[in-house]
């Protein structure tokens, strides 16, 4: 009789675990299909923004202000700092932009969209709408029903109006992601945060939405949001993104996906390996001329520190924001420690 208690037991303990594993599933299922329903009813989208940001104890600095305007597969960003401006275009499978210097150098480049954030604050990524993807993998942003793949799933759970749902990381790295989404907003994400152990130091980053506006009836869209890095519970870089005069599913003139090359500019077409100067129309003046591998602009890598990895110099014809999502920002932390590590084995052997 006690063994038959005991399988009993057994059977009942299976079962309940059986439960909570489809609960889970359940509930992934429900995140997966209302967030894509819910980003995929957004159309169109405007908005203007504006960048802070803040290293370590560094003061708040004012980064970048701008307009962004997107409808389908076309996306307009116009954007100014205290030492550029710029502008960029994705239509047709093509990202198109150039960038004028304070001292009125300027450069631009043609080259095929893979998909990732244009700009030093791309709204569909800072809003979470859209989840980075591997460059190259695509030519659209995806959503989190494209990013779940074949993660395993650690954790569901529903608390009120949150939902929350931790997967295992991707990449090979010791670490795990948890997404937050608010049913009240129609299950959009409210908050993406990742976390590696990398030798022993805690690398995380965290990227949510702190407030939202309503710019239709029934449809919201994130007005606040906040990307954070963080070595060992310590804040390291933030990055604050405002977002105004909001508005969605409205009808753009074609002039908004036009963009020009200001007069004089050298543009580098990166697809089929040409560059060649604009006059003021626009139109390629003089001979086209083989492009091999372009020297980045003068001055460029002249700012940047030595204990940091130099950028990349296609940053200034195409910024690509890499704290538009956390996985990014640890990833950044994770080669950032590497690097130094590098450099202390380095100096301790000469």
């Amino acid at each position: 009789m006690r063994y038959m208690l005991f399988a009993a037991t057994l059977l009942v303990a299976a079962a309940a675990a059986e439960i909570r594993g489809e609960s889970s599933q359940d509930l992934l299922q429900t995140a997966r299909t209302e967030n894509r329903k819910t980003v995929e009813s957004i159309h169109s989208m405007y908005c203007r923004f504006r960048i802070s940001r803040q290293s370590g104890n560094q003061p708040s600095v004012l980064s970048q202000v701008g307009e962004f305007w997107a409808s389908g597969d076309r996306v307009r960003v116009k954007w100014n700092s205290s030492e550029s401006r710029g502008e960029i275009l994705i239509a047709a499978g093509r990202v198109s932009s150039f960038t004028v210097l304070k001292g009125n150098q300027r450069g631009g480049s043609v080259a095929a969209y893979d998909g990732t954030p244009v700009g030093e604050c791309d709204p569909r990524y800072f809003s979470l709408f859209h989840l980075a993807t591997k460059p190259g993998t695509r030519s659209r942003p995806a959503v989190f029903d494209d990013v779940v793949g074949h993660r395993k799933l650690l954790q569901a759970r529903s608390a009120g109006d949150e939902l929350q749902i931790e997967l295992q990381s991707d990449d090979g790295e010791n670490g795990k992601s948890q997404f937050k989404f608010d049913r009240r907003k129609n299950y959009l994400i409210t908050e993406v945060s990742t976390i590696r152990t990398v030798a022993n130091r805690n690398l995380s980053a965290k990227s949510r939405v702190t407030r939202f506006s309503e710019p239709a009836h029934g449809v919201y869209f994130p007005s606040h949001a906040v990307a954070e890095v963080f070595e060992n519970d310590r804040l390291t870089y933030s990055q604050i993104c405002e977002f105004t005069e909001i508005a969605v599913n409205k009808l753009f003139g074609e002039d908004v996906f036009a963009l020009q090359f200001p007069s004089g500019c050298e543009v580098h077409d990166l697809i089929r390996g040409k560059k060649f100067v604009v006059d003021a129309g626009g139109r390629p003046i003089g001979e086209e001329r083989s492009l091999t591998t372009p020297p980045p602009p003068k001055g460029e890598l002249g700012r940047t520190e030595t204990r940091e990895q130099p950028r990349s110099w296609t940053r200034w014809i195409l910024p690509l924001s890499v704290f538009c999502l956390a996985a990014s920002l640890v990833v950044w932390g994770i080669r950032r420690w590497r690097l130094a590590r590098s450099e202390e084995s380095i100096t301790e052997n000469r």
